[in-house]
């Protein structure tokens, strides 16, 4: 019967570390969407300032 208890320790052990990384990456998988989402917004910005100053320019 100890067998089986350190078993099912054991069990818990990894499905706590599981969860653990599992929520992690999501984490990381997060911070990585609201970077991007900021570079994209960066990007878009300064396609607009470019737009801008070529419009003034034809003027």
């Amino acid at each position: 019967m100890s067998g089986d208890a350190m078993s099912i320790s054991s069990r818990t052990k990894f499905t706590r570390f599981a969860m653990a990384l599992a929520l992690l990456l999501s984490l990381g998988t997060l911070s990585a969407c609201n970077m991007i989402e900021g570079a994209g917004e960066d990007l878009s910005q300064g396609g607009d300032a470019i737009d801008d100053a070529a419009e003034d320019a034809q003027d």
